[in-house]
C-alpha cells in the first residue's frame, strides 16, 4: 500500500495502514468478496465491482478506508501511536 500512495512511510507506518484496510475488506466491504468470489471460487475472472473504473471511486471513501473503524485496535506497531516501542 505505501508504494501506491507513493509515500516515505516507515514499515510500521505502513502496517499500520494496511491493517486499517484488513479491518474493513474482511468484515464486509462487498467488492474484497467479489474479488474473492472470481478468483478463487468461481475462477471466472470476472468480478462484478460495486465502482467500474477508479475514477467514480471518491476520495472520502479512501480515506476512510485508511482509517481503522470505530472501536478496533491498531496493531501498535506505528511511531504515530506514541507508544515510542514496536511490537513487531
Amino acid at each position: 500500500m505505501c508504494r501506491a500512495r507513493r509515500t516515505k512511510m516507515a514499515l510500521p507506518d505502513c502496517l499500520e495502514t494496511d491493517w486499517a484496510l484488513v479491518c474493513h475488506f474482511v468484515p464486509g466491504e462487498a467488492d474484497y468478496w467479489e474479488g474473492v468470489r472470481a478468483r478463487l471460487i468461481d475462477k471466472d475472472e470476472r468480478p462484478d465491482w460495486k465502482f467500474k473504473r477508479v475514477e467514480d471511486v471518491g476520495l472520502g471513501l479512501v480515506d476512510s478506508l485508511l482509517r481503522l473503524p470505530p472501536g478496533q485496535r491498531r496493531l501498535g506497531a506505528g511511531a504515530a501511536d506514541g507508544a515510542g516501542g514496536s511490537r513487531l
